[in-house]
This record gives structure tokens, sequence and C-alpha cells, in this order.
């Protein structure tokens, strides 16, 4: 997870942790999906959720999220999401071994599976893309990357997916020329930038690959007006001319926060399940919720539609980054059993 909090920073994800790993209380209380529970949300269906807490001041923003191929350590009851075990949490450090600090060096956004092994992190305000060998150890640049120099302090990296065949998949919130998004492949030393579509109210916020090589993209928008909403986005090829197509909406009365995480995985049973994690900005007006859905098959999944009883306007609007927020959250390596998050602060 990525932590957020006012006046420092904080990322981490959530894995099988080593031995130098802080223990990690977690209460996990289940959550419904909304009014009928467990009814579709577009192409998905609810598998259950929780509401993630914690005294540790360090745990909170999420803002990433690697779950393992098989979803991990996660505690499943009748196919639903029940609880977690066995969190830890590391610091995330640079390349000398310092523990990041302060938003401009710890501002974590989003987390990837490097091409060549270990973790891809990239941060915002000081844009760059970091690699770990391995939670807790060392970041150090991963070598050919996009140039991010161009990009707003505060509208950098949200979304990293690596790619069937190993290329990097990299897509920045920051506007573009002609309605569009910045957005990269890494293939090898190939640099390949071009533009992904943009949305007057939604942005980018999380990535993911799915099992069948399409690459889910989590967008995010809020307005004091409606509040918080959140979309889901499938990409089948990140490439010039890319369409990605809406395939699940999250507005009230639906379960919806402040969604900025979403890993992939396939069951035991073939369904592709999709992980969806919130920042609760270290605000206690907010939560830190993890809901699992499962994607509806390929076949199915046409892209049009999300049903219009699904997209009331919210008209509780959340505090604004960092109001009320009580906790102090340094960049961290967070980790359940074996599924990863980041944590930020902003």
């Amino acid at each position: 997870m990525w932590r957020r909090a006012r006046g420092a920073a904080a990322a981490g994800f959530l894995l099988a942790a080593g031995a130098a790993a802080d223990p990690l209380a977690i209460d996990a209380a289940p959550v419904a999906s909304g009014p009928g529970d467990g009814a579709a949300v577009g192409a998905l269906s609810y598998r259950g959720g929780l509401h993630l807490r914690s005294d540790d001041p360090r745990f909170g923003g999420v803002s990433g999220l690697a779950a393992a191929a098989d979803g991990g350590a996660l505690v499943w009851r009748g196919g639903r999401l029940a609880g977690v075990a066995d969190a830890r949490i590391l610091p995330l450090r640079d390349a000398a071994g310092a523990a990041l600090a302060g938003k401009r060096d710890g501002d974590a956004e989003a987390l990837a599976r490097a091409p060549q092994g270990g973790w891809l992190v990239a941060f915002e305000r000081r844009h760059r893309l970091l690699r770990y060998a391995a939670p807790g150890g060392p970041g150090a640049p991963p070598g050919p990357a996009p140039d991010l120099s161009a990009l707003p302090p505060n509208r950098g990296v949200e979304a990293l997916a690596t790619l069937d065949g190993g290329a990097l998949f990299v897509l920045a919130e920051a506007d573009a020329a002609g309605g569009r998004r910045p957005a990269w492949t890494v293939d090898g030393g190939a640099v390949s930038p071009f533009d992904y579509p943009a949305h007057p109210f939604f942005r980018p916020s999380g990535a993911a690959r799915l099992p069948d090589g399409r690459i889910a993209v989590l967008e995010r928008g809020y307005a004091p007006a409606v509040g918080v909403k959140a979309r889901l986005m499938l990409l089948d090829t990140p490439a010039a001319g890319a369409a990605p197509r809406e395939v699940a909406r999250f507005e009230a009365p639906l379960t919806v926060d402040n969604f900025e995480a979403v890993s992939a995985f396939r069951a035991a049973g073939g369904e592709t399940v999709l992980l969806l994690a919130s920042d609760d900005n270290f605000n206690p007006d907010q939560r830190t919720l993890l809901l699992s859905f499962a994607l509806a098959d390929r076949r199915a999944v046409t892209g049009g539609g999300v049903p219009e009883a699904q997209r009331r306007p919210r008209r509780r609007a959340l505090p604004p980054r960092g109001r009320g927020s009580r906790r102090r959250a340094v960049p961290a390596f967070a980790t359940i059993g074996r599924v990863i998050r980041p944590l930020r602060c902003g």
C-alpha cells in the first residue's frame, strides 16, 4: 500500500515479507457492495470486501496493489473475501539504503512487478521509477525509462503494469494536448510514447494485467458536488490509438471511496478476480477498503455498459486531502500474505 500523510511521505505494498519486516496488526471488517449486496456492478460480480484498520500510525493511504498469481494468502470463505493474515511492514529506501521521507522524495503512486524481477515503484513530485529487488532493500533506477521531467508535480505516473512478453505499461494522470494523457511502453531499451484517452472527470489511478493479457485501468474522479466516483476500463493493447472500454462504474449508492489500486489473478475455479483498494489519505472520514470482484467472461464484456441505475450522483462530499488527519506516515512496504500494496503520501 502507498500511504499519504500530512508532512511525510509513505509508500509500501502487501506481499510475503522477509524476516526484518515489522508485524502489522490489521482489523478487517466485512463491507457490502451496496444495497442488494452482491448485485452485479457492470461486468463485475461482487466477491466480498473488507474495511481495513490498524492502530499502527504507518498504516493507510493505499495507492498501489499487487497480488500473487493465485491470490496469495488472503482469507476466503464460501468464495468471498473474508480476512487478511500475516501482515507486515518495511520501509521504502533510496539507492543508498536510507529510508525515504517527505512528499518530494517519498510520494509513491504505483506498483508493478518488474520485468527483470523484483518490484517497480513510481513516484511523483520528484518524478521517477525505482526498482526494488526485495521489499525493504534499496531502490535503484530500473534502466531505460520514460522522460517524466515535463509532468506537473502532482500529476505524475499513477499506473504501472507489466505486459505479456515483459514490456512495461506506464500511464500518468497529467493532461496532454488533444484531450489525451501521456503514456508509454518500455520494452527492453525501447521507450515508446503514446496518448491515452482523457475523460473530463476521471483520471487514471491504477492498472493491472489480467490473466488473459488485457490491461485493467482504474480511473477515479472527485468533485465537491458529487463526491468521489470510480470506473474500471479494459484495454486490449496499450499503444497509439488505444480505445479502453468502460466495464464498471462505482458511485453511490454502491460502496465507493478513493479507489487508487487494482490487481488481478485467476482463482482456482478459473474466474478472473479483481482486487480494488482505496486510499484513505490518513483522513478519519475516509476508509481503506479492499474489495474483490469476479470479471465476466471475456465474451460477455462488450464494453457498453453500465446501467443508469448505477450512475446516481453521490451527494456527500469527501474532505479535501489531509483534512482531519491524525496519523503520520513514512514510506514503507506493507505486506499481507502475498498481496502487495503501495502506500503513499499526498
